[in-house]
């Protein structure tokens, strides 16, 4: 299935981790997580979640630092061929096709782990949804 994932997300210090992502049928261990990686070498983490195991599918090229406690826009997309294409304030860092992980997705998850963050909207568009 295809979604839009957009989300304007605030940092106020370079710790911790945190994680989007999208998932199907009321299981939040089926789906796709996106991990922000403050303060790490590679900025953005994908990841495919499939029976409880998590797979890193791709990782940004290079540090991302978006602790200057502005919105910065994260907009993911997935087409019906399993191309998702990931952006962090109008630049793309990550495009990669992925068909892991078939059918509609219906729920969105957000996980903070020890990160400085706050996560200003959420908007969600996708087949089924």
């Amino acid at each position: 299935g295809s979604f839009a994932l957009d989300v304007s997300l605030v940092s106020g210090e370079a710790t911790g981790r945190v994680e989007m992502g999208v998932f199907q049928r009321g299981r939040s261990d089926r789906g796709y997580r996106l991990a922000y990686l403050p303060g790490a070498q590679n900025g953005l983490e994908l990841s495919r979640v499939s029976n409880g195991q998590q797979s890193i599918l791709e990782l940004s090229a290079n540090p991302l630092q978006l602790e200057d406690r502005q919105a910065h826009a994260i907009k993911w997309t997935r087409d019906n061929d399993g191309y998702m294409r990931i952006s962090v304030d109008g630049k793309e860092l990550i495009a990669i096709s992925d068909r892991g992980i078939t059918g509609n997705f219906d729920g969105v998850v957000i996980i903070n782990r020890g990160g400085n963050i706050g996560i200003r909207s959420i908007r969600v568009h996708g087949e089924g949804n």
